[in-house]
């Protein structure tokens, strides 16, 4: 790290001599000299670094060393970038007419300066510099003393990209996988022991992680557990944290904080007759009440359900009472050596014959510890003699034992072998607490704060972090990948071991501060902290990175920023997720800052100072709720690379100027005009101009106000080409407009664009571009009142199309397909138009697609592929219809879609259902048919007239399966009183979901043919209830038995009386109306005044009221088809009884 930082001084001292600061120079009397003499005393230790980083390790001595140079290094990056910021600002202090945007910073930067009273800084400069000289030469005259080799760093080629990562974990463990996978699939031994403990001991980096991992993947534990919950638990135990954790991997809701008996509570409701498979990874406590509290409600899982542990130390697998213990060895010898070989020669097999012997020692010096095999062999990629694979054959580092510094050499080799500048990227993350997930942007933004990726703000710094990251990855340093879509790595973990030895390096000046710790290093640079008592944390002068780790559902208590000005080097200051109403102006008195976090906090606005921070590179604002206005000098933030505003639903308009910052890479919302607040003071759209660099999302808002085609055409969208999405967005509730057409005329994106939204848009067609997107993969039309569709069967990347709120369509057909001269008749009609489109596929790559709210949609036209050459929808794998009123039948050319595995259909209020009387197959046709094979969800909702499943076919010719692969079935709101016909012939059935079907008559009789049925859920169906009364298990058959679950219009989901913590409340629920949070009680304890506690009675004293809230709440709910309520007005009410509008009224 050392060494980074030294080639980063050099890099700075260079640009003044070269750069701008020439002048500077010449007016500060022997400053010239001192420059020269810092720069030849840094390149004299620069070429002993490498060996000194090494030694460190074994030598504490040189390890002080390098400390100390760390601390010159520091300090002077501190006093040269504080030069060049104040040079910047008195070179802004008259702004040019004629200048360019980026350097036209105007004069709020103006009194500012005033104050910076230049002949003085610069003797201030002169000393501090000729200071950092004294302190560099006695660390300089000190290096001989250890007898340091001298190396000069080489550059060295990036590991090979490949999936070995993934692929070596499985290597050497398959027996482990299949006695592990024999125990949670096994019924007999367990059936009395409720949910059985199963434990994987074994030493650190032995893979017990991993190898759950690997058992989570199996198909056989994926197919016959309902729910796969991971929590991690780590050191030290919070058994309120992993509750909640579980509750949230169960339920998918994120729980706030409450007590610990009401967790319990939900931690019941969330696994109540499931069969779950959990995994507790890395357990450390010998706490064992509270796991015997949190086991008691973990046993309310259906019967087969199991419990993993993960843990080092076989005590607290027996601690735990596990009913079997998987004791975790090392690999073997030929496992090692397998799993070593498949790394290191990967794309070299070639080597492997003269290096075969060598290899194996090595390999065999890992002891057969996973992770030591895996970061050693990746390093081992990059060596390409057999000098070097000897160097570390042979090395002393292998002396260096696990018991003496806490961690294993491997992990030294791989250290060794990196870069400088991947060094310090890597000791870096040491800020982050363990088992912490490392998300890739956050990090890159981090690195870049620090200028561990340089410091030229014209280069793709992004990108370059990027690539770091990822050789850090192929490097075996990170681990637990989280990948998009696209396969690329978004997130991941560090290995504990990894983690450890990252702390033991910058222990000096990196901290993770717990609750209720004390901080004892003064000279700390890094901090990292769960509570936030700023007059001790100020006393940190030197600190550059100051960020809290509390958990994202837990809320930072911050008092008082009036000390946060002194901490004058901050580089990264995070206060997201705090409870900071106010942002202290003296904030632009931290001129190093770079990176500035505020995301969910409670701010109504940023101070104005804040624009004096020239080089901040990211301000993160997300989900600040209530921020309402940006300050109107933004543009001077020249250095602004990230401006994060997601979800700032407050913000209406942003400041005129914005168009300035050129460096700028994100910015997820344009709003043009505005916003009816400040005549003058919004963006045009011109303003997008020269904002090149822009990247990832992109949406801007309020179209309708652009003058002119001529002004859209100015926001030049075509040269920014690292755009992937772009949300075109116009005012929907206006009038028919022709400008519009003209408008998004002119809004031209690169053809490397992605993802198309367009909303609100008043014209009649799409503009030509849009067809041009050659790489368009996911395309959504919304409230585009007046479109006549285009051809969008030419997109043919397009994967994702959403059509929402288009009331000029009433049918969709040949026009939609692109296919112009195709007819509407019966398919041998169409014989000549077919043979001139052969081999033709509609939407060849279309997955998901999705109708919604088409309310003058009424045909659909899809020919049954009966010999048709056309093919459409090879690849559609979801199809959503929703509240498509009119539409009477769906295609029958759907019912042969081979790759569709979700239909959800709702609100087709004239849906009845397809039935197919009578095939004409030719004389290639089988005698048999599939529908839709691949189909595992359908989910039908609110279509009052069906009476058969869809494509229900009437023939008695022909071998038909029906959904064969179908295991989720749901109807709801369904008013008939028996089942749809075709319903006896869905044999696969697993789970089997009805929803407010008042009517709906049978019983258990009636499922008999679903033999592979696991569970019944029934929900507001009265009749269904009282006949599938009492729930749990109920026999289908002699041989077959399913689970129960009965819900009811009269339990509060998730909802928690705040008084005697019944969860959820079952019965009437009375919620304060004078409240910001939501403060709930039940029937009897609001009734009941003795049983108050002292919350509800100060409610009572501040004079709060309570209302009556309906089962569902007061928000509008959907109403049954056949509700003859006025209060339904489309298909919309508000769920209140007329019972609890009179007591409200009272």
């Amino acid at each position: 790290m050392a060494e980074a930082l030294v080639s980063f001084l050099l890099e700075q001292l260079g640009s003044i001599v070269i750069g701008e600061l020439v002048q500077e120079v010449k007016l500060i009397k022997g400053v010239e000299k001192e420059v020269e003499s810092l720069t030849a005393t840094l390149r004299m230790i620069q070429v002993v670094l490498k060996d000194a980083d090494e030694k460190q390790v074994k030598d504490e001595a040189v390890k002080l060393w390098l400390e100390q140079l760390k601390d010159v290094s520091y300090d002077a990056d501190d006093v040269l970038e504080e030069w060049f910021t104040r040079t910047l600002l008195s070179k802004l202090q008259k702004p040019e007419v004629n200048a360019p945007i980026k350097q036209n910073v105007s004069s709020i930067l103006f009194s500012l300066v005033c104050c910076f009273k230049p002949v003085v800084e610069r003797h201030e400069v002169g000393a501090k510099i000729r200071d950092l000289n004294e302190r560099l030469d006695g660390i300089a005259e000190k290096k001989d003393r250890y007898k340091f080799t001298e190396t000069r760093s080489e550059k060295e080629s990036r590991p090979i990209t490949s999936s070995v990562v993934d692929v070596s974990d499985i290597i050497g463990r398959n027996d482990d996988k299949e006695i592990l996978v024999s125990k949670l699939l096994g019924e007999s031994s367990y059936r009395d022991s409720k949910v059985p403990v199963i434990s994987i001991v074994g030493t650190a980096g032995f893979g017990k992680t991993t190898l759950a991992k690997l058992i989570l993947k199996e198909e056989r534990v994926i197919s016959y557990f309902e729910k796969q919950l991971w929590v991690c638990v780590s050191d030290p135990f919070d058994h309120q944290k992993v509750v909640k954790q579980i509750v949230e991997a169960a339920t998918g809701k994120v729980i706030d904080a409450v007590s610990w008996e009401a967790l319990l509570k939900l931690l019941l409701e969330s696994v109540k007759g499931k069969r779950f498979i959990l995994v507790l990874d890395d357990v450390w406590t010998y706490n064992v009440e509270d796991w015997y509290q949190l086991k008691t409600s973990l046993d309310g899982g259906a019967v087969g359900s199991r419990i993993i542990i993960t843990t080092r130390d076989e005590k607290i697998a027996k601690l735990m009472h596990s009913t079997y213990i998987h004791l975790l060895k090392q690999l073997s010898s030929d496992d090692s050596f397998k799993m070593f070989q498949h790394i290191a020669f990967w794309g070299r097999e070639d080597d492997l014959e003269f290096l075969q012997d060598v290899a194996k020692d090595i390999a065999h010096k890992c002891k057969g510890v996973p992770i030591s095999i895996k970061v050693l062999a990746t390093a081992m990629q990059l060596k390409k003699n057999i000098q070097d694979w000897q160097s570390v054959q042979a090395s002393n580092t292998w002396n260096v034992q696990e018991g003496g510094v806490g961690f294993l050499p491997s992990i030294l080799f791989s250290y060794y072998a990196l870069p400088a500048e991947l060094k310090s990227c890597l000791v870096y993350c040491a800020i982050l607490p363990k088992d912490s997930k490392i998300i890739k942007k956050e990090i890159v933004e981090l690195w870049m704060a620090q200028g561990y990726l340089g410091n030229d703000g014209s280069k793709d710094l992004e990108s370059e972090g990027g690539h770091y990251f990822e050789d850090l990855a192929m490097r075996s340093f990170f681990q637990d990948f989280e990948k998009d879509s696209k396969g690329n790595i978004i997130g991941c973990k560090m290995h504990d071991l990894v983690h450890d030895f990252v702390q033991f390096l910058s222990k000096s000046e990196t901290c993770i501060l717990n609750e209720a710790e004390e901080l004892k290093n003064a000279n700390v640079r890094h901090l990292s902290t769960f509570t936030f008592d700023l007059p001790s944390i100020c006393k940190l002068k030197k600190l550059r990175t100051l960020r809290h780790v509390l958990d994202y559902w837990e809320t930072l208590k911050i008092t008082d920023l009036g000390l946060l000005h002194q901490l004058t080097c901050l580089r990264v200051l995070d206060l997201s997720g705090s409870d900071l109403q106010e942002l202290p102006s003296d904030v632009g008195m931290l001129l190093h800052l770079r990176y500035l976090n505020l995301s969910h906090t409670k701010l109504r606005e940023l101070p104005e100072n804040i624009c004096n921070l020239l080089n901040l590179q990211t301000l993160k604002l997300e989900l600040c709720s209530i921020l309402a206005t940006l300050p109107k000098g933004i543009g001077k933030l020249c250095n602004l690379r990230h401006l994060v505003i997601e979800g700032t639903e407050s913000l209406i308009y942003l400041p005129h100027g914005l168009g300035r910052l050129s460096c700028l890479r994100t910015l997820s919302k344009f709003i043009i005009g505005d916003g009816n607040e400040i005549e003058g003071e919004g963006c045009n759209i011109r303003e997008l101009g020269i904002l090149d660099h822009l990247q990832g999302e992109l949406r801007i808002s309020n179209l309708g106000q652009v003058g002119n085609a001529n002004e859209a055409t100015e926001a030049k969208l075509k040269k920014k080409i690292n755009l992937q999405s772009l949300i075109l967005s116009f005012q929907y509730d206006r009038e028919q407009n022709d400008d519009d057409e003209r408008i998004l005329e002119g809004l031209v994106p690169h053809t490397n664009l992605e993802e198309l939204n367009v909303f609100g848009y008043k014209g009649t067609k799409l503009p030509d571009w849009i067809l041009s997107l050659s790489n368009l993969v996911k395309l959504r039309l919304d409230y585009l009142f007046y479109l006549q569709l285009p051809a969008l069967g030419k997109l043919h990347f397009l994967e994702v199309l959403e059509l929402k709120c288009l009331r000029s369509v009433e049918r969709i057909g040949e026009e939609f397909y692109g296919l112009s001269s195709y007819g509407g008749g019966d398919v041998g009609e169409r014989d000549s138009v077919e043979q001139q489109q052969r081999q033709q596929i509609i939407f060849p790559r279309l997955k998901k697609l999705e109708f919604s709210n088409l309310y003058n949609w009424k045909e659909w036209d899809l020919p049954y592929p009966n010999g048709n050459k056309i093919e459409f929808f090879p690849n559609l794998v979801e199809l959503n219809i929703f509240h498509c009123f009119p539409l009477q039948a769906l295609p029958l050319g759907l019912g042969m879609l081979k790759s569709l595995e979700s239909l959800k259909l709702n609100w087709m209020k004239e849906w009845e259902g397809e039935t197919i009387p009578e095939l004409k197959m030719d004389s290639m046709s089988t005698t048999s048919i599939t529908i839709m094979p691949c189909l595992r969800k359908l989910e039908i909702e609110a279509c009052p007239k069906l009476k058969v499943i869809p494509f229900y076919i009437f023939s008695h010719g022909l071998k038909i399966s029906y959904y064969p692969n179908l295991n989720y079935f749901q109807i709801s709101w369904y008013s008939q009183s028996s089942l749809p016909e075709g319903f006896n012939q869905l044999t696969s059935i697993r789970q089997l979901v009805f929803r407010d079907c008042k009517n709906l008559h049978f019983g258990p009789d009636d499922l008999k043919h679903l033999t592979m049925l696991e569970k019944l859920e029934i929900g507001d169906c009265p009749i269904l209830a009282e006949r599938f009364r009492g729930g749990g298990e109920i026999s289908s058959s002699s041989s077959h038995i399913y689970n129960i679950s009965i819900k009811s219009d009269n339990v509060h989901t998730s909802i928690q009386c705040d008084n005697c913590e019944m969860s959820p409340i079952v019965g009437k629920r009375y919620q304060c109306k004078d409240c910001d949070k939501t403060f709930d009680l039940c029937e009897e304890c609001y009734n009941t005044p003795s049983k108050h506690t002292h919350l509800v009675n100060q409610h009572h004293r501040k004079g709060h009221t309570f209302e009556l809230i309906a089962n569902r709440g007061d928000s509008p709910v959907p109403v049954h088809p056949n509700d003859p309520s006025k209060d339904a007005e489309g298909c919309l009410v508000v769920a209140k009884s007329a019972e609890i509008e009179e007591q409200n009224k009272s």
